[in-house]
């Protein structure tokens, strides 16, 4: 199994236990929060404080702790801190200000950190320091304002996950093709101050070179296919044998058979997004062949009927169609899948949307 099929593992018996509660689980069973009961809440943290594994900013140490919990403004707190090799991960909360001089004390003070975690935090720019951080696992920079990604990045090679979903990353540098190890690389922003389209979600930039280096990721959402070299970019994106999750944008018709090639390579592939560059783009997926394991699929542009292989699908569970412009009739092999338990339509069948808007007015 996967990293993260074990940690599910772990998560489904803690939660069998009723050491974990599901707090939300979406319409196909995917448990999507969780949390721990009030009393089970205060169990974990007295033992977490007694075998010091955990530790909060504003507590009176060195710093020693397993896990370092940076909140209420207090990231200054680590120029007075000592970090030895216990501390292995420092997860920055509820912050309004970080100091540049900060990297410097995590390079110096904190060589072993295997995670470091700036969601939401006000960052704008990660320095060229961050390299020396050589035992990093996990670096998130989510909804943060970073921009561009230091080239020192490359030199992460233990680094096994890259989330930068929400940031203002668009462009991935050459360098991190040295991320040998890498498995999940989230990059995409939404706009929400626009009316919703087929560019709201908007991929990074990545050269068909570097995704070709990456040979062990597993999870790759989103990446923009680059037209002007389609066929290159496939082939290397062909070299991706372990990814179980993948979504492309600004797919362009000249560029779908590069695309429906390297996807038949993926036998481990569960769960794709396919976005055409624009919204009456085509989206011709015949010759698509994807493994029998397949989960969930989203086709955002438009299709003249759904590809025939969606009927041979027995393990789909969730679908979504976005602007494909089908008639309702495609549809009808959708009722013959065994697994299915969620449909998503979005401007897909012109007749019967008003169809429905005239009985619901005569309702």
């Amino acid at each position: 199994m996967t990293l993260e099929e074990t940690a599910k593992e772990y998560l489904t018996r803690l939660i069998n236990r009723s050491l974990v509660q599901v707090e939300w689980s979406d319409s196909t069973g995917r448990v999507r929060s969780c949390r721990a009961h009030d009393l089970i809440h205060e169990v974990l943290l007295s033992k977490l404080e007694e075998l010091n594994l955990i530790q909060s900013s504003q507590a009176n140490s060195n710093g020693g702790a397993r896990y370092l919990w940076i909140d209420n403004n207090r990231a200054c707190d680590l120029r007075r801190r000592n970090g030895n090799c216990q501390t292995h991960s420092i997860i920055f909360f509820n912050l309004q200000d970080l100091h540049a001089i900060m990297f410097e004390r995590l390079s110096i003070n904190f060589k072993l950190l295997r995670e470091l975690d700036f969601e939401n935090a006000p960052l704008e720019y990660i320095p060229e320091e961050i390299g020396n951080l050589w035992h990093l696992r996990y670096l998130s920079l989510r909804n943060s304002k970073v921009r561009m990604l230091p080239k020192s990045l490359g030199k992460l090679h233990n680094l096994l996950t890259l989330d930068l979903k929400g940031s203002l990353v668009v462009e991935i540098p050459d360098e991190v093709r040295g991320l040998c190890n890498l498995q999940y690389l989230v990059a995409y922003s939404v706009d929400h101050d626009n009316h919703y389209n087929i560019n709201t979600d908007q991929g990074i930039r990545i050269n068909g070179s570097v995704i070709g280096s990456l040979e062990s990721l597993e999870k790759l959402y989103y990446a923009d296919f680059q037209s002007q070299n389609g066929e290159h970019f496939g082939r290397e994106l062909r070299r991706l044998k372990r990814l179980r999750k993948l979504g492309i944008t600004k797919l362009k018709s000249d560029c779908r058979e590069a695309l429906c090639d390297a996807i038949s390579q993926m036998h481990h592939l569960h769960a794709m997004r396919i976005s055409a560059v624009k919204e009456d783009e085509v989206l011709e997926l015949e010759s698509l062949s994807p493994p029998p394991s397949f989960h969930r699929i989203r086709l955002h542009g438009k299709l003249m009927t759904l590809p025939g292989w969606i009927s041979e699908m027995e393990n789909l569970v969730k679908i979504s169609l976005h602007w494909s412009r089908i008639s309702d009739d495609s549809l009808k092999i959708l009722g013959d899948l065994p697994k299915l338990l969620e449909v998503w339509l979005h401007e897909v069948i012109m007749e019967l949307n008003c169809t429905l808007s005239k009985e619901s007015s005569k309702n």
